[in-house]
């Protein structure tokens, strides 16, 4: 009967203690096997970079666009007019939509280093909702803001014909 009564207080002692630890932050869900399997498997996708979940071909065009102005620094003040007019025009949003859509293009960019190592990547997700029209704008749009601060430079260039590369129905823009 002792070792019952010994027995059922340490249970209860370590019960205790459990519900102490987790009351003050102690997770133990983490040595759960099917816990984490399913942690892993719900937050994989989602733990990529955001630019690579660009879900629209319109996301993606601003991408590129953002991308190739500020493939040599900063955008330039006559370039960030050119966009966000192209931003109005051709893609039909409002002076409030094409502000914010360049001010999260250029957030989510970055340095540029990961569209300039891979740019068909962030063209993924919406590969295959792309038109040709839409890919011959696109690549009209991309010759326009390459040359809005003068003759392209090298690093313009490269990109934009690793863009034109990656883009379906398009031959690279020479």
């Amino acid at each position: 009967m002792t070792y019952f009564i010994v027995a059922l207080l340490s249970l209860l002692s370590f019960l205790i203690l459990l519900n102490r630890l987790t009351a003050q932050g102690l997770d133990l869900g983490y040595l759960s096997q099917l816990a984490w399997k399913r942690r892993t498997r719900i937050h994989l996708p989602l733990d990529g970079d955001p630019l690579f979940n660009l879900s629209s071909p319109l996301e993606v065009a601003a991408m590129y666009l953002v991308a190739l102005a500020k493939a040599d620094g900063e955008v330039s003040i006559k370039s960030k007019h050119r966009l966000l007019l192209m931003f109005q025009h051709d893609f039909e949003l409002t002076q409030k939509q094409a502000i914010e859509l360049l001010e999260s293009c250029d957030a989510l960019l970055g340095d540029g280093r990961l569209l300039f190592d891979n740019p068909k990547r962030i063209l993924e997700p919406c590969y295959h909702l792309l038109e040709k029209e839409q890919v011959d704008s696109l690549q009209r749009l991309l010759i326009t803001i390459v040359h809005v601060d003068g003759p392209p430079s090298e690093r313009q260039k490269s990109l934009c014909k690793k863009i034109s590369k990656s883009l379906p129905l398009s031959c690279a823009l020479s």
